[in-house]
């Protein structure tokens, strides 16, 4: 641990990046730790702010970890028996310890496990307890919380070891799997520690090849011992088109994350809207999704092009309006899009939606919501839906014809869509490179449209895929079909 502790150290002292602000969050419980001796300690009663470290784990099959609970709570707070816990605990209670913190956080041990209203309100803050936290560990290799944090590993691994050569100079080995960060790794397969790294300040990963540190610096390893490999530069959320190629770099990861329960689609990534939020007031958002009234290029309009990469049946339980991403279980894509050369087909009105009351961020789960824009809506007609095992996106598609011609693609949203009868452009994206190679030398310029497949019922409509119609060749271009179309009040729910 010595290490560990020199890297906290090191940041704490001279990285003025990685500082959190005087105000930063204080949970409501937190782990005392006199060790061996530990016990619930609550923040507001105790009336202190101390630093503390953040656990985060894979629960596993969890029916056997001594939870916190109402019946527990008092007894919990005169003292917690550390054989109880399940390894991982123990582990993360052993690092806190070593590294001069006196105080930990554990969801399962801090939360109140059989109270709605106690989980609602902590899991709405849950991104700025790991914001707050002087640094997270990590027990990447757990798929349990019974598994730890340490593992028994070959000491090539971690340790230079001379193969060739003399006492002067030599080849050196080590192990090249502890260099490369691609390999198995079950908690980054869940999605609720997706937001638990990216916001903390400092981690520390302990994995079966070693241990790493990272933090708003850089990252070092016991390898690479000094703060290295400084983190990537975020976009500036004022440029739209940045922003939304940012936000979607995250959906995209975060999308094809393991959830236990469907229900926390959104409040398991309300951590990173609100920090999004937080640093960028005019930004509003909802459901998975971000606008801007007043930018030249509405994000949101960009943020209603995505695609499910592996449509998965119809989730069983409401998660979000089918115009967002976050009403899928499947990963999620973005389409591509220019930065010029488009024109934009709709003209967003009212975004409505229902939240908890206990969800004063408005960054969590939606219990209904629907978008009103003004658009152009055309029935199918003669357009026909053929199954395309590649097609446009490499993945399940349906190549739209009309007699003997393709036009375009639909990626439906499941696995079994329901009946489609409606396209809605969202933008006309202009083919202007390289034309003249192409023998286009006067007139209108062919063009895709990009947007929406719908299905109406009672008058409303709900997205069940999204369609791209596109020029097939010199002769024939997609521009005309929604010039007999009207513009029109449209309600997605």
């Amino acid at each position: 641990m010595t290490l560990t502790k020199f890297w906290l150290s090191e940041c704490l002292t001279y990285h003025s990046q990685c500082q959190l602000p005087e105000t930063s969050f204080t949970p409501k419980r937190l782990i005392a730790i006199d060790y061996p001796s530990i016990r619930l300690h609550l923040t507001q009663s105790e009336g202190l702010s101390p630093q503390y470290c953040a656990l985060s784990h894979c629960w596993g099959g969890a029916a056997d970890i001594s939870v916190l609970n109402a019946e527990n709570l008092e007894s919990r707070l005169a003292g917690i028996l550390l054989d109880d816990l399940p390894k991982s605990f123990k582990d993360a209670i052993r690092i806190t310890h070593s590294i001069g913190l006196r105080y930990l956080w554990i969801d399962c041990l801090c939360i109140i496990q059989d109270s709605v209203d106690d989980w609602t309100a902590e899991s709405a803050v849950m991104g700025r307890i790991y914001e707050g936290a002087c640094c997270t560990i990590l027990a990447s290799a757990a798929a349990t919380a019974h598994e730890g944090c340490f593992w028994q590993r070959n000491p090539l691994s971690y340790a230079p070891c001379r193969v060739a050569g003399s006492a002067n100079d030599g080849l050196f080995a080590c192990d090249a799997r502890a260099l490369n960060r691609s390999f198995d790794k079950p908690l980054y397969r869940r999605a609720w520690t997706f937001q638990e790294r990216l916001l903390s300040a400092r981690v520390i990963e302990f994995h079966r090849f070693g241990v790493e540190w990272r933090c708003r610096l850089g990252s070092a390893s016991e390898l690479l011992r000094g703060c290295v490999s400084p983190p990537g530069q975020v976009n500036d959320a004022t440029d739209a088109f940045n922003f939304h190629s940012d936000w979607f770099h995250i959906v995209r990861q975060y999308s094809g994350c393991e959830l236990t329960r469907p229900g926390d689609k959104l409040v398991a990534l309300s951590g990173i809207a609100q920090r999004i939020k937080m640093a960028n007031p005019d930004l509003q958002y909802g459901a998975g999704l971000w606008t801007n009234p007043a930018a030249h290029l509405n994000t949101f309009e960009l943020d209603l092009l995505w695609w499910v990469s592996s449509p998965r049946p119809q989730p069983g339980v409401y998660l979000a309006p089918t115009w967002s991403w976050a009403s899928q279980t499947g990963p999620v894509r973005s389409k591509a899009i220019f930065k010029t050369g488009y024109t934009s087909m709709i003209k967003i009105r009212e975004i409505f939606l229902g939240t908890s009351p206990l969800d004063n961020t408005h960054t969590g789960a939606v219990r209904g919501g629907k978008l009103v824009l003004t658009g152009i809506v055309r029935s199918l007609g003669t357009l026909k839906f053929t199954l395309s095992p590649g097609g446009y996106t490499n993945y399940l598609a349906m190549i739209i014809t009309e007699g003997d011609k393709k036009i375009g693609y639909f990626v439906p949203d499941v696995s079994s869509p329901s009946s489609a009868s409606h396209l809605l452009p969202i933008r006309q994206t202009h083919k202007v490179m390289g034309l003249s190679a192409l023998g286009w030398s006067n007139g209108t310029p062919p063009a895709d449209f990009t947007g929406l497949v719908l299905s109406c019922r009672g008058g409303v409509y709900f997205r069940v895929g999204l369609f791209v119609l596109m020029w097939d060749d010199i002769d024939t271009t997609a521009s005309g079909w929604f010039d007999d179309c009207q513009e029109q009040e449209v309600v997605i729910y």
